[in-house]
């Protein structure tokens, strides 16, 4: 999103690196995907928190080093630009209906012995539940996954009606941008399927703990614009 920022008020080509993990991996980046040319300049995020981009030479070609997470490196013009270039409509994964489509992302997987990712709490789940969802029977819970087949026992959906997406990792990613509310968990997968949404009223519920003690310094007004009436934090 930030390199997209960039780009755009330079007027220059963006590109992702012939080695780069995203180039191998999502078909939306594919055309995008060059070798780097002879002397670039690194642009190194300077920290988790938010900075300001620097000002660049229209005339050199650079690289971006960093995770760059923060909603505040784009603008809403520039976040729904990236969205018609990139995101299908996805039919696939999200059936039509006419009830509300609560997206939850339920992360796992690697951070289960994590030492800075947080691996959020159930009651951090059902509190949020609780708080989109007045009556369960005018909602269908959307649930994404790295551990589908936990998921299918969480006690924390009992009273919800589910549908558990598994599908790859892009097809999903596209599918949660088209959901009507959204349960992030502390991951930049699902925030920036927020970020990315088609509805741009929809109501979030973000966690406040992102990264633990033992990680980089960060704030969660960078990640999320918490002065958002739809935007709920949950402790």
């Amino acid at each position: 999103i930030a390199a997209y920022t960039l780009a755009k008020k330079y007027n220059l080509n963006i590109a992702f690196l012939h080695n780069s993990e995203s180039s191998s991996k999502y078909e939306a980046f594919k055309h995008l995907v060059r070798e780097p040319t002879t002397n670039c300049i690194t642009i190194q995020e300077e920290s988790y928190t938010y900075h300001p981009l620097p000002e660049l030479d229209p005339n050199r070609d650079y690289i971006m080093s960093g995770y760059y997470q923060s909603y505040r490196y784009s603008t809403p013009e520039l976040l729904q630009e990236i969205r018609e270039q990139l995101c299908p409509r996805n039919t696939k994964v999200l059936k039509q209906t006419t009830q509300n489509k609560v997206m939850l992302h339920l992360r796992r997987g690697d951070y289960l012995v994590a030492t800075m990712h947080v691996l959020q709490p159930d009651e951090y789940y059902s509190r949020s539940l609780k708080h989109l969802i007045d009556d369960p029977t005018k909602h269908t819970v959307y649930v994404f996954s790295d551990d589908i087949p936990y998921a299918k026992t969480w006690s924390v959906l009992t009273n919800y009606q589910c549908i558990f997406v598994d599908e790859d990792v892009e097809d999903s990613f596209w599918a949660m941008t088209l959901c009507d509310d959204f349960i992030i968990s502390s991951s930049s997968y699902s925030l920036t399927a927020y970020l990315l949404r088609e509805k741009t009223t929809a109501r979030v519920c973000c966690p406040s703990k992102w990264l633990t003690n033992v990680g980089p310094t960060y704030k969660i007004s960078d990640l999320i614009d918490i002065t958002n009436t739809n935007v709920t934090i949950i402790p």
